[in-house]
């Protein structure tokens, strides 16, 4: 993927990022979904799943972050047995992982109706106990 490798940064918010790909959820994925007879023909939005629905959908993104994790652990010299002195890591094919990772992450969000400002409120919270934990020995 190294011809998408970006030139500069676009100084973007991460927020208009989020609700850019909420948008695009809703115009093609959720489509796509109704479609392959995965959530009921009614439904406009990502908000719109409910009940059985949600956790089907949730279930499927799981099983596309474990499979991005994965494709990063492709990229990594993992194997204890193996030498890897010829190995060149593939920073940038790791960076596109992280960032389909981010992807399914944001959908995650959505399903459980997670607000972009809820979701740096949960973060924030949670970063902070890790540092307590850390601090605690933990």
């Amino acid at each position: 993927m190294k011809h998408l490798t970006p030139k500069k940064p676009l100084n973007i918010p991460m927020i208009e990022i989020f609700e850019e790909h909420k948008k695009y959820i809703d115009k093609h994925i959720i489509p796509m979904m109704i479609r392959k007879g995965i959530i009921n023909s009614n439904r406009k939005s990502i908000d719109d799943l409910v009940g059985g629905e949600k956790l089907r959908v949730t279930k499927e993104i799981i099983h596309a972050i474990h499979d991005e994790c994965s494709e990063i652990m492709g990229w990594l010299p993992w194997k204890h047995w193996k030498n890897y002195t010829e190995h060149k890591l593939e920073t940038e094919e790791i960076k596109f992982e992280i960032i389909d990772l981010l992807h399914f992450i944001f959908n995650l969000a959505f399903i459980w109706n997670m607000p972009f400002d809820e979701i740096e409120d949960y973060y924030l919270v949670k970063l902070k106990e890790n540092i307590r934990r850390q601090e605690d020995g933990y």
